[in-house]
C-alpha cells in the first residue's frame, strides 16, 4: 500500500530504483553531482505517501559514502524532518511553496552548492523542497546557469552570445527532460519562478559591473506606488474590485502584506482604472508580490526592472497554488510604477 501511494504522489516525476538496496525513490540525477528529489519525511503516517528520510540517507550512504549534503528549500513543516536524521548534513534556504525564490536565496544557495561541489568531483548535492519540482527545480536551474556562465567565461574559445530567452529556456527544458515524465508538462511551470530565472541570468551577466552588496541591503526610504489597469473587465466597476494587495518578503522570507488597496489606502483617478497609494511604503525587500482575489499573484524584483515600472499581463500571473487557474479574466494587464530604488539608498 505504501509503495502504491508513494508512486501515485510521485507519478509526474522520474523516479530512481536502486536494485541493490531494493529502494524506490522520487529522485532524479540532473548531473552526476546534482540530485533533485521530493522532500523526505520522518513521520510514520506521512511515510505512507512520502518517501522516508531513512531510505534517502541509506541510498546516499551506499552510493556516495559521506560525500553528500542536502539543500532544503521547504519553509513549511519545519523542513519536513529533523536534521538529526541526515546527520546534520543539510543547509536550509526555505521559502514558501509555489512562490518565486527571494533573489538573495538564489545567490546564497548557488554559491553554497558550488563551494561544496568544487571541493571534490565525488561530492553530491541533493536539492529538495516538498514535491521536488518547482522550488528545488528553480534553484537547480539557477545553479546550472551559474556553472554554465563561469565555464563559458573561463574558456578561451570564441562563443556567440545566445539570446537570454534561449539560455534560460534551454536550462529549464533540460531540467524538465531529466526530472519529469513526458506527459507531465514543464518542470518549472510557475510563471514567477521562471521570471526569477531571467533575473538570475541578468545578475550573472552583470557580475563584473553590479554592486552585489546592494542586493543584500534592506531597501531604504519610502516608496510610492502607482497602479494602472488596462482592459478592466466590464463586470468590475473599478480597480478596487480586484481586491489588490502589495506584498513582499520580510527578513524571515515570509510573505508580508504592505498594503491592501481600497478607498482608505489609495486615491482612484476619475477614469476608474488607475490609482496611487496615499502613503509611501517601507519595503522589507526588493522582491514584490502583487496579489488579487487573494489567491492570484505575480512576483517581480524592482532592482531588475528597467524604468521603475513593471507590466504584468493576465497571462503573467500565477493562479491557485501556482497553477493557471485564475478564474474569469478580469483585466488585460497591470502597470505598476515605483520610485527609483537607487535614488533612495
Amino acid at each position: 500500500m505504501k509503495s502504491l501511494l508513494r508512486s501515485i504522489v510521485a507519478s509526474p516525476k522520474n523516479s530512481h530504483y536502486d536494485s541493490t538496496l531494493g529502494i524506490q525513490l522520487d529522485l532524479s540525477y540532473i548531473t552526476p553531482q546534482l540530485i533533485v528529489c521530493s522532500g523526505p519525511t520522518d513521520n510514520y503516517w506521512k511515510s505512507f505517501y512520502r518517501y522516508p528520510v531513512g531510505d534517502l540517507v541509506q541510498f546516499l550512504q551506499f552510493n556516495h559514502g559521506d560525500k553528500w549534503k542536502i539543500w532544503n528549500f521547504r519553509s513549511e513543516d519545519n523542513g519536513g524532518y529533523d536534521d538529526s536524521y541526515v546527520y546534520g548534513k543539510v543547509y536550509h534556504y526555505g521559502f514558501p511553496d509555489h512562490q518565486a525564490p527571494p533573489l538573495d536565496i538564489l545567490i546564497k544557495s548557488c554559491e553554497s552548492i558550488n563551494s561544496f561541489l568544487t571541493l571534490s568531483k565525488n561530492n553530491v548535492a541533493v536539492l529538495h523542497c516538498k514535491a521536488g519540482k518547482g522550488r528545488s527545480g528553480t534553484i537547480c536551474c539557477a545553479y546550472k546557469m551559474y556553472t554554465n556562465h563561469f565555464i563559458k567565461n573561463s574558456s578561451n574559445s570564441i562563443h556567440h552570445e545566445d539570446k537570454d530567452e534561449d539560455k534560460v529556456e534551454s536550462v529549464i527544458n533540460l531540467y524538465t527532460k531529466l526530472r519529469m515524465k513526458e506527459f507531465a508538462g514543464d518542470g518549472i511551470s510557475i510563471k514567477s519562478q521562471r521570471r526569477y530565472l531571467y533575473y538570475w541570468d541578468k545578475y550573472l551577466q552583470s557580475l563584473d559591473n553590479i554592486n552585489t552588496e546592494f542586493l543584500f541591503t534592506k531597501p531604504k526610504g519610502n516608496y510610492s506606488f502607482k497602479i494602472k489597469v488596462n482592459g478592466l473587465s466590464p463586470e468590475l466597476n473599478n480597480v478596487f474590485d480586484l481586491n489588490l494587495n502589495i506584498e513582499a518578503y520580510n527578513s524571515n522570507y515570509e510573505i508580508a502584506r504592505l498594503s491592501h488597496i481600497d478607498n482608505n489606502t489609495a486615491i482612484l483617478n476619475e477614469d476608474g482604472y488607475s490609482l496611487e497609494l496615499k502613503q509611501k511604503l517601507v519595503l522589507p525587500s526588493f522582491d514584490i508580490r502583487i496579489n488579487f482575489r487573494s489567491w492570484c499573484y505575480g512576483w517581480f524584483n524592482i532592482l531588475f526592472e528597467e524604468g521603475n515600472n513593471k507590466i504584468l499581463t493576465w497571462e503573467d500571473f500565477d493562479g491557485f497554488k501556482g497553477t493557471m487557474q485564475k478564474g474569469s479574466k478580469l483585466f488585460e494587464s497591470l502597470e505598476i510604477h515605483w520610485d527609483n530604488p537607487h535614488s533612495l539608498q
